[in-house]
């Protein structure tokens, strides 16, 4: 092909004919012009399409993400409506003349794990690795990035409660005073709890009551974290489905 061109240039220039020969010249940079424009918008098309294809992945990642987010938070607001409730009725136990066999099995209960306030992760791992990339933009809703962000910093400020409860309760030395354990060479354990000096100790009784009361609001911000990570989720799946 190029040497047939360069034969037609030949061609006119020995024949004299100059005017036929700039117009042929111009056709051919024009043809190289089209060419390249053609080559570069195959290039972007190529590229929007590569983009989006990131972009979905990384949409479905969130998704699939914040599911898991989800089944924390439910685990952990049934967690925290257990203890709590286990709690209130240790509380009260303690503060009764008797105790009966169910109460005194909350009790112990209540005592080998009210303090086992787990925190939780205040990242979302697929977003952090968007921003690091530079590919912010695949998230072509602003909206939706407004969104994520708002997510984010509301989890990053109940993450910061969260850590706060959880060093008031992780007191598990409040009842070294009470419990004896009993360790066995089979590796079984048992601990036995002094309810009778217990129900004489107020400070730890309000105590109790106090970790009562940090359950309950853990239990609360979960069930609110649970509503908003669906939403977003939800958000975040209609991008999806109307891509």
């Amino acid at each position: 092909m190029i040497k047939f061109f360069r034969k037609i240039r030949y061609n006119l220039m020995s024949e004299n004919k100059t005017g036929k020969y700039f117009k042929y010249a111009i056709g051919e940079i024009l043809l190289v012009v089209i060419g390249i424009l053609i080559a570069l918008q195959i290039n972007n098309w190529n590229q929007n399409r590569l983009e989006k294809v990131k972009s979905l992945e990384y949409h479905k990642r969130m998704v699939e993400e914040l599911d898991l987010m989800i089944q924390t938070f439910k685990w952990d607001s049934t967690r925290g409506h257990n203890m709590t409730k286990r709690l209130i009725s240790s509380v009260n136990s303690l503060e009764k003349e008797t105790i009966s066999q169910e109460e005194l099995d909350t009790l112990e209960y209540s005592l080998k794990n009210y303090f086992q306030f787990v925190r939780i992760d205040n990242t979302l791992n697929t977003f952090e690795e968007i921003k690091s990339s530079g590919d912010l933009g695949l998230i072509y809703n602003k909206d939706l990035r407004k969104s994520i962000s708002m997510f984010l910093t509301r989890l990053n400020a109940i993450s910061k409660i969260y850590d706060q409860l959880a060093n008031q309760v992780n007191e598990s030395s409040l009842m070294d005073t009470y419990i004896r354990k009993q360790v066995y060479t089979d590796a079984k354990t048992e601990i036995e709890f002094n309810i009778a000096e217990m129900k004489q100790d107020k400070v730890l009784i309000n105590k109790l009551s106090r970790f009562t009361d940090n359950w309950k609001t853990k239990m609360s911000f979960s069930t609110s974290l649970i509503k908003l990570a669906t939403e977003l989720q939800s958000n975040i799946q209609l991008e999806i489905d109307n891509d």
